[in-house]
């Protein structure tokens, strides 16, 4: 449109950064997500689209190179401005940039974001989950059926290093835990939990249950109140099990592929 320009930059002035986040915010407020924005990537290049010169944003978005065969794209557009082609004029000009690299979207579920990639014909290539357990005082007192356990296979251990690892174990140990996870600080109360595995002959008999509930009593004591995971959307078996123990999606991430 003849009243519009678009600002093509790897380098975001003050005032291009304020503008983005404040479009951000609008995105946030009316899609009822959490947005993230990559502003500080290595090799990043950006086009803003403005109504006018100093007027309003309109659309941004951001190329971000993978490797030589990928660039994720990045973009957003104003909600009162979208369905008039905001999207179209950028990823026109970024597809140019791009070349015969597959351009990588991840994205939230967002009705009119999914509207725009299905019209793309991208093709969704993986889904993670984001998963979280809120820790009261209650946990700090296992539930009966883990105190009946028996003892021998009930000791909790941890072994500091980069992160925390926690093993469910025997007394005396085996050559293996029953089960074993990683921990890694994510504030002051929150940890973030990762490589939960069950040692393949002790699955199906609840020493994953068994290793989440005596994790929870370890750090609830420690005032630790929230654990957060990602877990991807393939993994039906974990995700069951974190649901089992507590665990609620809070956010879920696709990556499309066109």
């Amino acid at each position: 449109m003849h009243d519009e320009s678009i600002l093509r930059t790897n380098s975001l002035s003050d005032s291009s950064l304020r503008d983005i986040l404040d479009l951000i915010h609008l995105c946030e407020c009316h899609d009822n997500q959490p947005f993230d924005y990559p502003l500080h990537e290595d090799g990043q290049l950006h086009w803003l689209l403005y109504a006018g010169p100093g007027s309003c944003l309109k659309a941004v978005l951001t190329l971000i190179p993978i490797d030589g065969e990928t660039v994720e794209c990045c973009a957003f557009t104003c909600p009162a401005m979208r369905r008039n082609g905001c999207f179209s004029r950028l990823l026109e000009q970024a597809e140019e940039e791009a070349g015969d690299r597959y351009l990588l979207f991840a994205v939230r579920p967002v009705p009119d974001t999914l509207a725009v990639l299905d019209a793309l014909s991208a093709e969704c290539i993986s889904v993670e989950h984001r998963m979280e357990r809120t820790l009261s005082d209650d946990d700090r007192h296992l539930p009966e059926r883990f105190r009946r356990l028996d003892a021998t296979s009930a000791l909790l251990t941890d072994v500091m290093g980069t992160d925390e690892r926690w093993e469910l174990i025997t007394n005396p140990p085996t050559d293996a835990p029953l089960a074993s996870c990683l921990l890694t600080p994510a504030g002051d109360s929150c940890v973030c939990l990762h490589h939960v595995e069950v040692t393949e002959s002790m699955r199906g008999q609840g020493y994953g249950s068994a290793l989440l509930f005596f994790l929870f009593q370890k750090l609830a004591c420690r005032n630790i109140r929230s654990i957060v995971l990602h877990v991807s959307g393939d993994n039906s078996a974990a995700i069951a099990l974190y649901r089992k123990t507590g665990f609620r999606i809070t956010e879920t991430l696709s990556c499309y592929l066109c």
